[in-house]
């Protein structure tokens, strides 16, 4: 990854600046003209510059170009212009005149001849107001619809208006304000946040221009542009003596920027045309998820600089090249064929939502939902979602701007916000800031990952012995994915390979096969697992299946005493460990490894990203392999995405039966026939209760049914002494009903347990 500096063309603004603009040929892509509009002399800047596009259905996409390189030369630049669109902003041309800040105007080719209204007839039309000012509300509106306002339903699109009683609520393109009267004086001027109704700022005056006027003049923007500004893709014929100005002229020869091939995955050509380069040329490329990449070049490749950009930037962008900087930039519309479109993330439904719930406005944080209402909005009923925040504070949402909604997912009863208080806009910087700083850690490592040279494993006699200790033959898929952990283990490239199947249908058993090849080729593992109990039956696995073999094995958990724990950790930081099993106490920093060479996540979905990726980043070349029946979004998109390996475990293992599922109300005959059905043929029973204040009336229900009914009682109040000491005695078979929370939920090998009871 490389800064936004590096973006930069050292020599375009200087071949700009001792070049006559005439004798240069302004290239036809968007992306190129804001570039070079953003490397500019100041000279060029400092006098206002109009931008022209083919049509109007690109100042959109024109704005974000523009918007986007300012901003990526930010510490470059002296300041960022104000730019401005037109006719979209009425009054954006009379800006040209404005000699304090940089101006940036848009304009469509077919808006060019357009009639302007003058500088005198804004100014008879545009409305100042001041507090307590006599003026009638009445007369406010004349004025109003004199400018060009129309009086509409909602106050909140550009132009409109809505009075109501002694109120009187206007909107613009930047602005909206709410005026408050008094019998015939205006008391309050409010400057408002439309979709809450709540005030930024009372103001003292406001001054209102004009939305749309019909121009009583024939003059059109020729008639302002003088010859300080700078004219970019205005055609050769609308001022011909304009000194200031790079038209597109396809026949010139003196041309700027060349076009780049267009590769649309096709990855092999794209590494060809890399191997072209020379040295004096650079590759760059632009886009929101450049560790796409990394999967699908060959690894002989040299990779090219990449800068990682926001995914509404990568959607407008194309790629060109800087002939002045022999610099080729290539974004996600070259590499992949088409932009990748992301849609922001909307409340999936709230006819489920309960009043109560906790929610999370985009703009104003955590608040708690305070049911539906309605409000009457010009003699029409309209709903709304009402967010109570603290301080009794209330926020309206309408109803179609659910997408600035989400659930709240976190601890449970956090504070909430206040909407007077800036307190939401410093979460949100703060956690923009941390997370560009984990995605660029976790892109630079993954980058390591994918250049490392590793030497290749071998395979020992000793795997095949301790495969034939298996109780189970392996199913296909076994035997698939097997072979898959067998190529990756034996190749040049660190594995990161995901496993994906139901329980109990063999994952654990090929984890155990891998560590014995690690171990043998000399490297330790680490098993991470989720929780206690499971960290203390992978131990018993893992030693019961390798411990013959001469494979030292430990254990870290809080069901460890201090100086076990203390003494586990210096063995395996001198190598007389081969393989640590733990729980999250694998990832504290006093955790040092001899030579890892394998990193086994069980149940990864229960994992942060930065604690899973802790591990990988202590050794870049670390073999990864990861276990999860239900895996979440972001690892399998990474698979499906060819950026981690993927092996699916689908046949389930001999006798297996389908899981039949049974959801009744709760009525102790039907417990009674559960239970006495397991007992009778010597199984065994999880009872999951989700509350441990409940499990007491459970057990003594069952005691109730079933008197002599041998049941163990577990959850995350207990200590983990207790809780490992209740669990091997299930294991072992001296209990019957295991009655728990979802302590239990992960990944448990019982085969023994075939009934589960959730009430």
């Amino acid at each position: 990854m490389i800064g936004h500096k590096e973006l930069w063309s050292a020599k375009l603004p200087d071949k700009l600046k001792n070049s006559l603009f005439s004798q240069l040929s302004l290239p036809t892509n968007l992306t190129a003209q804001a570039f070079l509009i953003a490397h500019l002399p100041p000279s060029n800047l400092a006098g206002g510059v109009v931008w022209c596009l083919p049509s109007h259905r690109d100042l959109s996409q024109a704005k974000k170009l523009a918007d986007f390189w300012f901003s990526v030369f930010a510490d470059i630049l002296p300041n960022k212009p104000l730019i401005y669109t037109f006719p979209q902003d009425f009054t954006a041309w009379l800006t040209l005149d404005k000699k304090e800040r940089l101006i940036l105007l848009l304009v469509a080719q077919e808006h060019l001849n357009l009639a302007l209204s003058s500088a005198d007839e804004i100014k008879q039309n545009t409305i100042e107001l001041k507090v307590n000012e006599v003026i009638k509300p009445s007369q406010v509106l004349n004025k109003l619809l004199a400018a060009g306002f129309e009086p509409g339903p909602l106050p909140d699109r550009p132009g409109w208006y809505q009075k109501h009683g002694g109120t009187l609520i206007i909107s613009t393109a930047d602005d909206s304000w709410r005026l408050i009267w008094n019998g015939d004086t205006l008391e309050k001027i409010e400057e408002l946040v439309l979709e809450s109704g709540l005030a930024k700022q009372v103001l003292s005056v406001v001054k209102i221009l004009p939305h749309n006027l019909a121009p009583k003049s024939t003059s059109s923007l020729a008639n302002f542009i003088s010859p300080d500004h700078t004219l970019i893709g205005l055609p050769e014929n609308f001022l011909p003596g304009h000194q200031r100005q790079l038209t597109i002229r396809p026949t010139a020869t003196n041309k700027l920027f060349n076009p780049v091939p267009l590769f649309a995955k096709q990855w092999l050509e794209f590494s060809r045309w890399l191997q072209t380069k020379n040295t004096e040329e650079k590759v760059i490329l632009l886009s929101a998820a450049p560790y796409r990449l990394l999967k699908n070049l060959p690894a002989d490749i040299p990779l090219p600089a990449m800068v990682e950009i926001t995914a509404g930037a990568a959607e407008c962008l194309t790629g060109f090249t800087d002939k002045a900087s022999q610099t080729h930039y290539l974004t996600d519309h070259e590499l992949y064929g088409s932009s990748r479109k992301f849609y922001r993330r909307s409340l999936a439904s709230y006819a489920k939502l309960r009043t109560g719930d906790y929610l999370v406005h985009i703009d104003h944080g955590i608040g708690r939902f305070g049911g539906l209402t309605e409000k009457i909005q010009d003699g029409n009923p309209r709903e709304y979602f009402l967010i109570e925040y603290a301080a009794s504070d209330k926020l309206f949402v309408p109803i179609e701007h659910t997408d600035r909604l989400s659930h709240y997912l976190g601890s449970p009863h956090p504070p909430l916000e206040r909407l007077s208080s800036a307190h939401w806009f410093g979460v949100q910087k703060k956690v923009k800031a941390e997370t560009a700083i984990l995605a660029r850690e976790l892109l630079n490592l993954y980058a390591k990952r994918h250049v490392a040279q590793i030497k290749p494993w071998q395979s020992f006699p000793e795997e095949e012995l301790i495969a034939s200790t298996f109780a189970y033959p392996l199913t296909p898929d076994q035997l698939k994915t097997w072979a898959e952990i067998g190529a990756d283990l034996s190749g040049h490239q660190p594995m990161d390979r995901l496993i994906c199947g139901d329980v109990g249908f063999g994952k654990t058993e090929l984890a155990i096969r891998a560590s014995a090849r690690a171990v043998f080729n000399g490297c330790q593992v680490a098993v991470l697992a989720p929780t206690t109990i499971l960290a203390q039956q992978h131990f018993d696995t893992f030693s019961a299946r390798l411990s013959s073999y001469g494979i030292k094995i430990g254990l870290v958990s809080r069901a460890q005493t201090t100086s076990s724990i203390k003494q586990t950790l210096a063995a395996l930081t001198s190598g007389k460990i081969d393989l640590i099993i733990g729980t999250h106490r694998l990832l504290t920093d006093d955790v040092k490894f001899n030579h890892l060479g394998l990193l086994i996540i069980d149940e990864e979905q229960r994992f942060g990203v930065k604690q899973k990726e802790k591990l990988r980043a202590l050794k870049p070349s670390v073999h990864v392999l990861a276990l999860s029946a239900t895996p979440i979004p972001r690892t399998l998109n990474l698979a499906v995405s060819s950026l981690r390996d993927l092996s699916i475990i689908l046949s389930p293992p001999v006798g297996r039966q389908a899981v039949k599922m049974i959801f009744s109300s709760r009525h102790e005959d039907i417990i009674k026939q559960a239970i006495s059905h397991e007992l009778d043929r010597y199984g065994q029973i999880f009872y999951l209760v989700p509350r441990v204040k409940d499990l007491p009336a459970a057990a003594s229900v069952l005691k109730n049914i079933f008197p002599k009914l041998k049941i163990g009682i577990v959850h995350g109040q207990k200590s983990p002494q207790q809780v490992a000491a209740t669990m091997r005695a299930f294991d072992n078979g001296e209990l019957e009903l295991l009655l728990a929370t979802s302590i239990i939920e992960n990944g448990l090998d019982l085969p023994n347990v075939q009934t589960n009871r959730r009430v």
